[in-house]
């Protein structure tokens, strides 16, 4: 299987749907897993209580069949 690196950027917007959301409770497809956050300067290792907020950027890894999932997760 291959897998790829993907960084998705979190809308500025505070209303953003994806912003207050634990890494747990983002529903990830099974096949995908978040690796690391980019937070203005900083790069944090997230766990399951990391917050995502606006602005972040979020690089997952994933399989190749779980890319279109995770393209509408972050729409």
């Amino acid at each position: 299987h291959e897998g790829e690196l993907i960084e998705f950027i979190v809308g500025k917007n505070p209303g953003h749907g994806l912003t207050k959301t634990s890494v747990r409770e983002l529903k990830l497809p099974a096949d995908s897993v978040v690796a690391l956050l980019v937070r203005g300067e900083r790069i944090l290792l997230p766990d399951d209580q990391t917050v995502i907020r606006p602005g972040d950027h979020v690089l997952v890894v994933a399989l190749r069949d779980a890319v279109s999932k995770l393209d509408r997760l972050f729409a």
